[in-house]
């Protein structure tokens, strides 16, 4: 390998680094309890939840980076805040003095997993990333199952209605199949219309299911008795467990299934559903043809009105796809990225991908549009320059 080559392949290897780093952001994110450890403790004892406690010193900077990066993120917080009681604790704070006489911090981050009686359930030294915050979640909720002390009454015949509603639910977070439970019950119960519809929204994981063709099938009662927002918030669950088991068992009759489902119950989110669970289902199998038709049709319907789907598509083909035909869209979306809002992340977003493809010149280019755009003197103009700089600087 020439020098030149070399120096290039380094290049390529910092842009790649500088461009997954800026990732795909969203302003949601974590929402963190206002109240003390032992406060949280006594919440997560009594909703049969686990703690994430996020043991952090205001002067580090992994924690900072953490803070703002990855707790931000949408995926992160949608599962943290399903599943877990949140907590930041300050270290070298009262309430975070406290905690670490109990539970001894020696490095930071430090991260704990704990549950309502105050056992560690997990332990996590060092910074993560989003993903890998969701993964060591997913292995905590493993860890923890609160379903043996009904299981172990239910068997012995015990039918009692909240009793066997505790019991789904704690399947459902211990990520145990429900629906043998639920259906049982169901038949063998003379239950109120209300007592009904509680096992039911408790039991309705999957749309492929008769538990979800049923509180379908009584959807007025059900918006009636939860309200709307909840409910579709059910219904896009369950319809979305459906596409994880189309794409796992590579059956595209269940996707189909869950977009005939979502299109009936009149679900607000219905469109966007239409487009992403055929695009995710195509970006599995790395069907860029099929990726292309539903992307085209997501952007065209949905991207005018939310124009962060630019960045999730083009995300998506950079790094699945690769192919000319697929850049030449993804750089297509982008120009409509600053077009439709000029912004110092977007140009920041669109010069990085650029890089990435050692298109410099473009790069470059598009650093003098955005100086004019922006201001020489801004701060989102500075950062894009200092991007260029450092990566000028090294070939």
């Amino acid at each position: 390998m020439s020098l030149k080559d070399s120096n290039m392949k380094k290049i390529g290897l910092y842009i790649l680094f500088i461009f997954l780093g800026g990732g795909y952001l969203s302003a949601q994110g974590i929402e963190f309890f206002d109240g003390t450890w032992k406060e949280a403790l006594a919440k997560a004892n009594e909703e049969e939840k686990l703690v994430f406690v996020d043991a952090y010193a205001q002067w580090c900077g992994p924690c900072k980076r953490m803070a703002k990066n990855e707790f931000t993120k949408k995926d992160v917080g949608e599962f943290f805040n399903n599943n877990f009681i949140n907590l930041k604790l300050d270290m070298e704070k009262t309430d975070g003095f406290s905690f670490g006489k109990e539970y001894p911090v020696s490095a930071y981050p430090t991260m704990f997993f704990l549950d309502g009686t105050g056992n560690v359930v997990k332990k996590m030294k060092g910074a993560r990333t989003g993903d890998a915050l969701i993964s060591e979640g997913k292995v905590a909720l493993g860890s923890v199952d609160y379903s043996a002390k009904y299981a172990a009454k239910y068997d012995e015949g015990e039918r009692d209605f909240t009793l066997v509603n505790n019991y789904l639910k704690a399947l459902n977070k211990a990520g145990k199949p429900t629906l043998k439970i639920a259906n049982e019950y169901l038949k063998e119960q003379d239950l109120s219309k209300k007592e009904r519809f509680t096992i039911l929204a408790s039991a309705c994981t999957e749309a492929d299911s008769k538990v979800f063709e049923e509180l379908a099938d009584n959807q007025a009662f059900a918006i009636s008795t939860i309200g709307k927002d909840d409910y579709y918030a059910m219904v896009l669950k369950a319809c979305n467990k459906t596409v994880t088991k189309a794409i796992e068992f590579d059956y595209q009759e269940l996707l189909e299934e869950a977009n005939t489902k979502i299109k009936a119950s009149k679900s607000p989110d219905a469109k966007a559903f239409s487009f992403t669970s055929y695009m995710d289902f195509a970006e599995a199998y790395k069907d860029e043809k099929m990726y292309m038709h539903y992307a085209k049709s997501y952007v065209k319907k949905i991207g005018k009105s939310d124009i962060d789907v630019y960045k999730k598509v083009s995300s998506t083909l950079f790094q699945s796809f690769k192919t000319d035909a697929a850049k030449s869209y993804a750089y297509e979306l982008l120009a409509k990225l600053v077009k439709y809002e000029p912004s110092g992340p977007n140009y920041l977003y669109y010069t990085k991908a650029l890089l990435l493809d050692k298109k410099y010149d473009e790069a470059f280019k598009l650093g003098d549009e955005a100086k004019k755009v922006l201001g020489e003197e801004s701060k989102d103009f500075q950062q894009i320059e200092s991007y260029l700089k450092r990566v000028k600087a090294k070939s």
